[in-house]
């Protein structure tokens, strides 16, 4: 009788079951962080949460905040600064979480073939990403970060 242990390898199961969390709720984090510091001050983001905090909203209030929401997107500097702000935090993030697999990729901790960390780091991609670009980005960063980590020789 085949031993399930010698099928398959449980604790490498477990590493990669730990990796796509430990990916997905950070990159989960990074998107909900920068959102919330896009949306901190914001006009619209204030009224909008006092309004729901009730739980519903009035024909009036849906009025009111469809004309902010429509001042907010023609306002040209508002965007810029949003758009440079998310995408400098997601950049940011994404080297951090770099150099902690760069470092534990050297060391040994995570020691998985690089071909299956790849695919559990899409597979978590594309389960909790923002969208397309960042799964794609993110995923290749993240693989040649591990691939170098992974070869013998030092820098």
């Amino acid at each position: 009788m085949v031993q399930i242990s010698k099928i398959f390898d449980l604790w490498s199961i477990l590493k990669c079951a730990i990796l796509f969390f430990v990916m997905g709720l950070y990159v989960n984090y990074v998107n909900e962080f920068t959102v919330e510091h896009i949306n901190s001050g914001n006009s619209y983001h204030d009224t909008y949460e006092s309004i729901m905090e009730k739980g519903y909203s009035t024909e009036q209030e849906n009025k009111l905040l469809k004309k902010m929401e429509e001042e907010l997107l023609e306002n040209e500097s508002f965007l810029n600064e949003a758009s440079d702000s998310y995408f400098s935090i997601l950049i940011l993030c994404l080297i951090l979480f770099n150099a902690l697999i760069f470092f534990f990729g050297r060391k040994g901790y995570i020691s998985i073939k690089p071909a299956v960390f790849s695919v559990v780091v899409l597979l978590s991609l594309l389960t909790y990403s923002s969208g397309v670009g960042q799964t794609i980005s993110w995923f290749l960063v993240t693989s040649v970060t591990y691939f170098l980590a992974c070869k013998k020789k030092s820098f």
